[in-house]
C-alpha cells in the first residue's frame, strides 16, 4: 500500500509566506491605485488616508502599516507611475522623433489616469525632473542622429522647443483647453515636430 508522506512544516510555512506576501502586494496596489484615482478626481487636491481607505476597500490602519506617512505613500506611487511611463518610452525608442511624439500622445491617452496622477502628484518633483531629463536626452540624441549634425547653441534651442512639445503636461493642457485627445492630436503633433526638425 502506497503511503503519502505528510507535508513538511517548512513547505506549509513557505506557502503561507508566499500567500501572505501576495495578499500584502495586492493591498498595497489597491491603495496606490485608489490614490491615483483620487488625485485625478480632485485634480491634485488634498487626499486623506480616510478617502484612500474607502476607495481601496482597506482600513486606514492597513495603510499606516504599509506606509508611514503621505510622503512615503506618494513616493511609492511615483515609482509605480514612473515604471509605467519608462516602459512606455522603451516601446517608442526605435521610432524617429516625429513618430515618437505622435505615439507618446497615444500612450498618454492609453494610460490617462496614471499620466494625470503623475502630473498632479504634489510629491516626487525631483523624480519627474529626472525622468524629463532622461527623455529630453533621448530626443536630443535622436534629432542629432537623424539630422547628422553637431549641436550648436542655436541647434540646442530648437531641440529644447521640440522636447517641450513631447510632454504629458502639454497633452493634458490641450485636452483641458481644447477638448482634444492624444489620438486626435497625434497627426498634428507629428506634423509640428517634423516641421521643426526639418528646420534645424
Amino acid at each position: 500500500m502506497l503511503r503519502l508522506m505528510p507535508k513538511s512544516k517548512t513547505s506549509k510555512r513557505n506557502y503561507n509566506n508566499r500567500t501572505r506576501r501576495e495578499s500584502i502586494d495586492k493591498s498595497k496596489q489597491a491603495i496606490i491605485e485608489a490614490l491615483i484615482a483620487l488625485l485625478v478626481e480632485n485634480r491634485g487636491g488634498e487626499v486623506s488616508f480616510r478617502d484612500i481607505s474607502k476607495k481601496a476597500g482597506v482600513s486606514e490602519r492597513s495603510i499606516y502599516r504599509f506606509f508611514s506617512d503621505k510622503a512615503a505613500l506618494h513616493e511609492e506611487m511615483d515609482h509605480y507611475l514612473a515604471s509605467y511611463i519608462e516602459a512606455s518610452v522603451d516601446q517608442l525608442k526605435h521610432l524617429n522623433v516625429a513618430e515618437f511624439a505622435k505615439n507618446a500622445f497615444l500612450l498618454f491617452d492609453k494610460h490617462a489616469p496614471l499620466v494625470l496622477a503623475y502630473i498632479f502628484s504634489p510629491f516626487g518633483q525631483e523624480l519627474r525632473k529626472i525622468f524629463r531629463l532622461k527623455l529630453n536626452k533621448l530626443i536630443r540624441s535622436k534629432i542629432l542622429k537623424e539630422k547628422k549634425i553637431i549641436a550648436s547653441k542655436a541647434v540646442e534651442k530648437k531641440i529644447a522647443v521640440v522636447c517641450s512639445l513631447i510632454n504629458a503636461k502639454i497633452w493634458s493642457d490641450l485636452n483641458t483647453d481644447y477638448g482634444y485627445t492624444g489620438a486626435e492630436l497625434g497627426d498634428t503633433v507629428l506634423w509640428a515636430v517634423h516641421r521643426l526638425i526639418e528646420d534645424i
